[in-house]
């Protein structure tokens, strides 16, 4: 970024994108008046970049919400007025870097800069004999019970190193979400509902029913989230974060977009090779060059490159259509291309539109088809 004095932070959320400031007029120009920075990329150039690049949002003429110079204005909802009405935007992320997290002032402790997150804790379910193997494995390892070991807990829960283990009926995945910052959360949304005609509520969530990168199903924690965020006063809720796109659901007659696709996937401007990320590789950072960095290390899915635009079409403050329109992503062209989203071809409008009526089934939602856009026809 032209001027900017930062440095890349210790820590980053999958390398170090930067883009010039003309880039947030660009965006403007494509017509997009509000962005949410709630997301695990936040402080990649540390508080310093966070900082740079809000500026540089406010200087185009772009609102931002879910960052702030202090925790409260981080969950603060963003206002935006147009002919119809106020609009508020909240945004959070359940995916991010421990540092991008902000802090309010504590006595004489100033506000630490940062986004809004929702801390949550993956938990893997077990079955009971298999508690016992993972208690006694440990044990076997010398870990006991004491204190600052890396096996505590109890009967029902232990944690072995990083992970939490508890035991269930069934197997798999779960996870606790902290209530604090869910309430918080919560009351950002439904005050700005009691200050504008319209809600949005953004949540930044990399996180599946399986923990894949793959899954089209989100976390457990993430329905339940966005129903209350509903019931909460927000009139649309949308998951940004997953690579994939995943299923609509309307709830009390408003749509929750569990994931949107990415709207561009470029990789090889910034990300890579730092030299420290091609030598915890195994790698020599001088034998590629940036495009052939990403293209050798990152062979990304084939489902990371479909994506929609959704056009949601509300009548006396009710959700009556949503519209649902296929792209697809450059892929295997020229690096200044990669990752630049297109119209879907009809063959591939087709395959995208199909996979994503069947997840809208799982959240009960009809999706019909017509002329390659995917329609969600609300009943009054």
């Amino acid at each position: 970024m032209e001027g900017f004095k930062g440095y890349r932070a210790a820590e980053h959320g999958g390398g170090y994108p930067l883009s010039d400031v003309v880039t947030a007029h660009d965006i403007k120009a494509m017509g997009i008046d509000v962005m949410s920075k709630a997301n695990n990329h936040a402080t990649d150039w540390g508080v310093e970049g966070l900082i740079a690049t809000t500026n540089a949002l406010k200087a185009a003429g772009i609102a931002h919400a879910g960052s702030g110079l202090s925790r409260a204005t981080a969950r603060s909802a963003v206002f935006l007025e147009t002919s119809k009405g106020r609009v508020g935007v909240v945004s959070a992320a359940a995916t991010f870097t421990p540092m991008s997290e902000a802090g309010n002032t504590d006595d004489e402790v100033a506000a630490r800069p940062g986004i809004s997150v929702l801390r949550i804790k993956p938990i893997v379910l077990v079955a009971e004999q298999e508690m016992t193997a993972i208690q006694t494995i440990a044990k076997s390892l010398g870990a006991s019970d004491g204190i600052d070991c890396w096996l505590t807990g109890d009967d029902k829960q232990v944690n072995f190193g990083p992970q939490t283990f508890r035991i269930s009926e069934t197997n798999g995945l779960t996870y606790d979400v902290n209530e604090l910052d869910r309430k918080e959360v919560l009351r950002a949304i439904r005050g700005a509902k009691q200050l504008s005609n319209f809600v949005a509520f953004t949540l930044h969530a990399h996180e599946s029913r399986l923990g894949s990168s793959t899954d089209r199903k989100p976390a457990d924690y993430v329905p339940a989230l966005l129903r209350d965020a509903i019931d909460s006063g927000a009139d649309l809720v949308t998951v940004t974060g997953p690579h994939v796109l995943r299923g609509i659901e309307i709830y009390r007659r408003k749509p929750i977009f569990y994931g949107l696709g990415s709207f561009f996937l470029q990789l090889a401007d910034y990300r890579g090779p730092t030299n420290d990320a091609a030598m915890a590789l195994g790698l020599d950072p001088l034998e590629f060059t940036k495009p052939e960095y990403i293209n050798q290390v990152f062979r990304l899915p084939d489902d990371w490159y479909d994506s929609m635009v959704a056009t949601s079409i509300f009548k006396d403050g009710w959700l009556s259509e949503v519209r649902v329109h296929p792209l697809v992503l450059e892929r295997n062209s020229s690096p200044r291309l990669e990752g630049a989203p297109r119209p879907a071809p009809s063959a591939d409008a087709v395959r995208i539109l199909d996979r994503l009526r069947l997840d809208c089934l799982e959240f009960g939602t009809k999706m019909v088809v017509e002329e390659g856009v995917g329609i969600i026809r609300v009943q009054t």
